[in-house]
């Protein structure tokens, strides 16, 4: 049976695109990162689905590229691709499209991808827009989410998953992070049967960590203490955990870190991005009141110890990192005072 891929480029905040529908956030001046994801998609799949201002957009750009110069070979293949696969538009309005080898369908949507499903062929890719998304993950309807998160906080605009109401368990397959800041993340489906009795227990560690904090923090390169404030809340039914931090300005960069258990490795996994860009992914336990986070890099690994205190008000961390993997340096240093 065929798969339903969803694929899409996100806000770190959850957003695909600005309150008017904006897409100038995302970075998009790397190529090496647009060219794999373009091949991966010709790669494994033979057909589109669509909604309508999505169509209308795809249509009025992708046939263009081949005669463009500055066009690479990725996206000439993907544009010759587009235009030769099957699009499926769901539109109550549209009866045609201009778009060679484009159908329209005003039915029932679940009962149109059952019969899709069942056809023969490679998986069908869902490239939106929002409210068709929105309606595919509601309906529990896409096998694998290909989301790409940019390093942007847009505060509005139009949400993927604020409509969901259901409980959606994912396993995590694949995370990339490119080099202008922006991570891909791929999770598939969990099958009912597959499904633990309790699919976020593992992260009910970081429980104590909920909550608004106070920061202070030394580092080598700071002439005095810099402060901030940061917070951890759970997000969709505690199956993740955000953490803001904001420092002042001369301090560390602000950042929002977002962290997830995908059930198959003992320690749970962080993604880190922040203002200047950077997107890096960490390791994260705690246990014992002993709050550990790592990452093992070739020429830049790090590793942060806290010690949380007996009433849970106040975390003592300690930073290091390492160049060659093997000398160990001071770096980033941290106080979280817990807010009345």
């Amino acid at each position: 049976m065929r798969n339903v891929l969803l694929f899409m480029h996100m806000s770190l905040d959850g957003f695909v695109s600005g309150p008017k529908g904006e897409f100038d956030w995302a970075v998009g001046s790397e190529k090496a990162m647009n060219d794999e994801l373009l091949y991966e998609l010709v790669r494994t799949n033979d057909a589109v689905l669509l909604g309508r201002v999505a169509y209308h957009e795809l249509a009025a750009t992708w046939p263009k590229i081949p005669d463009a110069s500055g066009s690479s070979k990725a996206e000439i293949e993907f544009a010759h691709w587009i235009s030769q696969a099957p699009k499926i538009v769901f539109s109550k309005t549209l009866s045609q499209g201009e778009w060679a080898n484009s159908s329209m369908v005003k039915g029932d949507i679940a009962e149109e991808m059952k019969k899709l499903k069942q056809q023969e062929g490679k998986d069908l890719v869902l490239f939106g827009g929002a409210s068709l998304a929105q309606t595919f993950v509601e309906r529990d309807l896409i096998d694998e989410y290909r989301l790409v998160v940019h390093p942007v906080l847009l505060g509005q605009g139009k949400s993927l998953f604020q409509e969901n109401k259901n409980k959606l368990a994912l396993k995590l397959i694949k995370a990339r992070a490119f080099q202008a800041g922006a991570v891909v993340l791929s999770y598939k489906r969990v099958e009912h049967a597959e499904r633990p009795p309790q699919p976020t227990s593992s992260l009910k560690q970081f429980d104590i960590l909920v909550g608004e904090w106070n920061m202070v923090g030394s580092h080598p390169a700071f002439p005095s203490a810099a402060h901030g404030h940061s917070s951890f809340e759970w997000l969709m039914e505690e199956a993740l955990l955000v953490w803001h931090f904001d420092w002042e300005r001369g301090g560390p960069p602000s950042a929002l870190s977002v962290i997830g258990h995908d059930g198959s490795v003992e320690t749970c996994s962080m993604l880190y991005s922040d203002e200047r860009g950077v997107a890096r992914i960490y390791q994260m336990s705690l246990e014992g009141g002993v709050w550990k986070m790592w990452r093992d890099s070739p020429g830049f690994s790090q590793r942060i110890t806290g010690t949380v205190s007996s009433d849970g008000n106040t975390i003592t961390c300690h930073g290091e990192l390492s160049r060659d993997g093997s000398t160990w340096e001071q770096d980033l240093d941290v106080t979280y005072t817990r807010k009345p």
